[in-house]
């Protein structure tokens, strides 16, 4: 959105110019602030859920391991 000045010096007109371009400025940092923010939150959360996946894929052999022996050993018991 551009709001152009004119080439009179009239002060309603640079007051409304003034005015466009700050509140433009204002709603772009607000918009730019909060995709920064959703952005962030969403990094955190993969790399989260990541990192536990990661940790499950290596202890999961060990388990099926373990719960293979207790099944066994509640077999027999």
């Amino acid at each position: 959105m551009v709001e152009d000045r004119g080439n009179r010096w009239d002060l309603e007109d640079l007051a409304g110019f003034v005015i466009i371009g700050f509140l433009s400025r204002v709603v772009g940092f607000i918009m730019r602030s909060i995709i920064i923010g959703i952005g962030l939150i969403c990094l955190i959360i993969t790399v989260v859920l990541g990192f536990s996946v990661y940790v499950f894929w290596l202890v999961a052999p060990f388990a099926i391991i373990g719960l293979l022996g207790f099944g066994i050993t509640l077999l027999f018991v």
